[in-house]
């Protein structure tokens, strides 16, 4: 596939496409999310970016929660 074909397919310029393949930082999240789905690729980020993957991430949430509802995740 071309780059040219990969903008099409996400609706983006050819020179975002590129700037994103470059790895410039200035690229919106937004454009990157359309060339991932465009390229079919959206389940996988996704299942890297799911918050129950992050150990200290939930370890946070279970802490931040009122010590009653700790109790009651502990009993599960």
């Amino acid at each position: 596939m071309t780059q040219t074909e990969l903008a099409g397919m996400a609706d983006l310029g050819l020179s975002t496409v590129v700037a994103i393949e470059a790895g410039k930082p200035g690229v919106g999240m937004g454009n990157f999310i359309r060339v991932v789905n465009a390229l079919g690729m959206l389940d996988q980020v996704d299942a890297v970016l799911d918050p129950a993957r992050d150990d200290m991430l939930v370890q946070h949430g279970i802490n931040s929660l009122p010590k009653r509802a700790k109790a009651n995740k502990r009993r599960k």
